[in-house]
């Protein structure tokens, strides 16, 4: 008895160092390698666990790829979602999986598309198409459908003003210029809202002078704009010192007479606007936008203005003048102001004609 008690005990130790090292193998085997932070990985579509597996064998993340197949298979199931991944330090076997199993941690490429503060729609919309290959005439009828009720309802800046009859894009004036980062499959959803929350910040910034503005939150935007595109320079007190021109004209009772509205409402670039000989046809030609032939504000604004030119329309000097005209003699971009029609006459002499 004594000596097969021995010999019984002898086997279990036996098999308890094969049962040992068995598992020291595969804890050894289901160790991850030790990988550089954010090492990249890729689950292609259409890879199922043995295949991923075997890639990440292949690039040096794990160290047996079969023993984590059926470890897998037995205690912790993949669900791998097709995508680039940075894997982070520190993972184990265990939390590799869920992480390549959650789509949200795969990498998505971005592209960055700047947009000026002089750009309205059509411009915005040419720069998206040439950055993420969305069709210019889907974005401009995105952003004068019906998805523009919704912005309306979620955005505070955004009023029923901006659905007016007369109005060429609904969204004109209120997605900020900026430069922003995209995903590739970016949605037009994605995209908009990037862009109003810019929008939105601004307006939460001076929400004390939009209150205290005898003027409509539209009426402040589309007075920005003019003020974005007249004033040829991103001096403040320049920027402020025109909107008190066109305040002024307004409370006179005086056509605002600002060129660059009467080229918006005929649908000519800024480039057009300025090449377009002495533009009397752009000013004598019939549409809601020409502050030549219709008194007060065009129906909406005429591009997207920054902050800047916003704060101006909110907040402009205290100054009589009537009229003002830009340095094209000397390049300088400054503007010069006149609060009678003479003064303005010698103003253009000096400074266009270069007399």
């Amino acid at each position: 008895m004594k000596k097969a008690g021995k010999i019984i005990l002898c086997i279990v130790l036996f098999l308890l160092l094969i049962a040992g090292g068995a598992f020291a193998y595969a804890m050894h085997s289901l160790s991850l390698n030790d990988y550089e932070e954010g090492t990249l990985f890729t689950v292609n579509e259409g890879d199922v666990g043995r295949r991923v597996f075997s890639n990440l064998k292949e690039d040096g993340i794990i160290r047996n790829d079969t023993v984590a197949y059926y470890y897998s298979r037995l205690s912790h199931p993949s669900d791998f979602k097709a995508g680039k991944y940075h894997l982070p330090k520190g993972l184990d076997m265990n939390s590799l999986i869920d992480y390549l199993s959650d789509s949200t941690n795969a990498y998505q490429e971005t592209v960055s598309i700047r947009f000026r503060e002089d750009d309205n729609l059509e411009i915005m919309a040419g720069r998206i198409e040439e950055a993420l290959g969305i069709s210019k005439e889907d974005i401009l009828e995105y952003w004068n459908g019906s998805a523009v009720d919704t912005y309306i309802n979620d955005y505070e800046f955004l009023t029923e003003d901006i659905k007016g009859s007369d109005i060429r894009y609904a969204l004109e004036g209120y997605l900020f210029p900026d430069t922003y980062e995209f995903y590739l499959e970016s949605s037009m959803d994605d995209i908009t809202r990037r862009m109003l929350d810019r929008g939105e910040e601004v307006y939460e910034k001076y929400r004390s002078d939009f209150s205290a503005s005898s003027h409509s939150i539209h009426e402040i935007y589309t007075m920005a704009s003019i003020v974005q595109y007249e004033s040829g320079t991103d001096d403040q007190n320049d920027m402020s010192h025109v909107a008190s021109v066109f305040y002024n004209r307004l409370d006179a009772g005086m056509p605002l007479q600002s060129t660059v509205t009467a080229c918006y409402g005929r649908g000519l670039d800024k480039e057009g606007c300025h090449l377009y000989g002495d533009l009397y046809e752009t000013t004598k030609a019939e549409n809601a936008y020409n502050t030549y032939l219709f008194y007060g504000l065009p129906p909406g604004p005429i591009l997207c203005p920054g902050e800047k030119a916003i704060y101006a329309a909110l907040n402009p000097t205290d100054d009589k003048d009537f009229y003002f005209v830009g340095d094209l003699c000397g390049g300088s971009g400054h503007n010069y102001f006149a609060e009678t029609l003479a003064e303005h006459e010698l103003n253009i002499e000096r400074y266009v004609s270069c007399k």
